[in-house]
């Protein structure tokens, strides 16, 4: 049977909401914009292999099964921006999620890495939201990371011969003084949405039915065109259906409503490897670089949502909230970075015994410094809380011991339990560092969207603005369901994913 045409959805837990305590010292009620954004690492159906998740039994594993449940709770909360991981273009999202969401009213967009089988969807609902702009990046392209030689070099304003370099190892320190990227070809998308107000709303129904009136006035056209070239005499009604057509099509459009009620999504799935700390902060800065240029001068709220592969003890989340790090989490970058440049180089011959350390040249001291200058970069561009961090509405933790977070004790229960995703949003605008030590290093050219001032665009560039907003904040979670329903491991007869959806309503207070 082709599981396209099968519309019901399957059995799944229809988790509660938890609200969210408010600030106490909130500021009085201002008129605020209000969202649901989801994020779900949906599990690409190469994944789920019974070798891989013994505790899943084939049937809750087969691909049709775990689709349906999804969609059911996607069909059940309805939230009104999606953000998806792990979804395969041919098996998953053409088939399945693609009828399914537009059946739903979602718009979207899906972008995969072409040596990759899956890749990441933003899907909005087209009733409340338009998009004005959308990118995708995907990690293995891009080189923006300074190396840690450069920067040494820079930092002590010495030459390469200056250095206690062995003659042997030359070819080595040559390849690894340049500018370094992600070797991973995971991926992370990001879109800019509108609100859509009455306003705006009227003026996207006119913009809509005006590019229908042009394709009407085309088809005229192509028809008048036909007849003159057969040697048939004008028809006076598409003469004049034309003429008024031309009309119609050629009035003046309103313009849109001046309360610019605009935001930025972001969705990643970030190198899985357990040790890949070093790496995945090169992810994440090369997608803030990307985010942080582009709203440098408009900024909007931004929600980063998706599976990042790191624990709330990783180095990688503290950075991301603004956490200090101690000197633990250093000595786990720095070997993490050792086996990242080993990793990255590991098809290259230097034609000689590789040291134990391939920065042996450099003081470990400075070597630490160059992982909290990465660190610090990350802090400066974008301050982001977690919607999830909130204490006393998860489950307690599974060793009974307590932490340092209050995260939820996990949010994948397989063959590994913890906490891997996250929905990341800025709190205020100051949350949104304009001349961030990020946005400053990419270029490329400036966006213009609705009704923004704008100069010559590809020389001046965009005026700073106001921000529309004061405040975002999480005003409910959807709850983390207790281990009994989880056990032995998922997916299991009510959850479709090895990972569990998280939900989220936020609050954008007015300025």
């Amino acid at each position: 049977m082709d599981d396209s045409k099968d519309t019901s959805p399957k059995a799944f837990v229809k988790r509660q909401w938890q609200t969210v305590p408010a600030s106490t010292d909130s500021e009085p009620e201002a008129p605020a914009l209000r969202f649901t954004i989801m994020t779900y690492n949906v599990m690409a159906p190469s994944l789920g292999k019974h070798s891989w998740l013994p505790n899943s039994t084939p049937r809750n594993l087969n691909g049709k099964t775990r689709r349906n449940r999804i969609i059911g709770e996607i069909n059940h909360h309805r939230p009104d921006i999606i953000c998806l991981q792990e979804v395969d273009d041919e098996k998953d999202f053409k088939p399945f999620y693609r009828p399914r969401l537009r059946k739903l009213h979602y718009r979207y967009r899906h972008k995969q890495p072409r040596v990759k089988n899956h890749g990441c969807c933003i899907a909005w609902d087209m009733r409340k939201w338009r998009l004005l702009d959308f990118e995708s990046v995907v990690f293995n392209v891009h080189s923006h990371t300074q190396g840690i030689v450069e920067w040494y070099l820079t930092e002590t304003g010495q030459a390469l011969e200056d250095l206690s370099i062995d003659p042997a190892h030359t070819l080595m320190v040559d390849d690894l003084n340049q500018m370094w990227s992600s070797h991973n070809v995971n991926i992370a998308t990001f879109a800019v949405l509108h609100h859509v107000g009455a306003a705006d709303q009227a003026w996207f129904e006119y913009r809509d039915a005006r590019n229908e009136l042009l394709k009407q006035q085309r088809a005229v056209q192509r028809l008048m065109r036909r007849a003159k070239r057969d040697g048939l005499e004008e028809d006076p009604k598409l003469v004049a259906s034309n003429e008024k057509l031309a009309i119609l099509a050629g009035s003046r459009m309103p313009q849109p409503d001046q309360n610019f009620e605009s935001i930025i999504v972001i969705t990643c799935h970030l190198l899985w490897s357990p040790n890949a700390h070093f790496e995945r902060l090169i992810q994440v800065m090369l997608v803030l670089r990307r985010v942080c240029h582009y709203n440098r001068n408009l900024r909007l709220p931004v929600v980063f949502a998706g599976d990042f592969n790191a624990a709330p003890i990783d180095p990688l989340y503290k950075g991301m909230v603004n956490q200090p790090l101690d000197a633990t989490d250093c000595d786990v970058l720095l070997c993490s970075m050792e086996d990242y440049v080993q990793a990255r180089f590991s098809h290259r011959y230097w034609g000689v015994p590789l040291p134990d350390s391939l920065f042996y040249y450099i003081p470990e001291q400075a070597r630490k410094k160059y992982v909290a200058a990465l660190i610090d970069q990350l802090k400066g561009a974008i301050r982001f809380n977690s919607a999830y961090n909130q204490p006393g509405l998860h489950p307690p933790p599974l060793d009974g011991e307590p932490t340092e977070h209050d995260e939820p004790p996990y949010t994948t229960y397989c063959q590994f339990v913890g906490t891997l995703d996250y929905i990341f949003y800025t709190a205020d605008p100051q949350s949104i560092v304009a001349e961030s030590p990020l946005a400053a290093k990419f270029p490329g050219r400036n966006r213009i969207i609705l009704n923004r001032p704008v100069g010559d665009m590809d020389t001046e560039p965009l005026a700073p603005v106001d921000p529309w907003w004061k405040q975002c904040r999480p005003t409910k979670i959807l709850e983390i369901p207790a281990p009994s329903t989880l056990e032995p491991g998922i997916p299991n007869a009510r959850f479709g994913s090895d990972h569990l959806c998280l939900l989220t309503e936020l609050k954008i207070t007015h300025a």
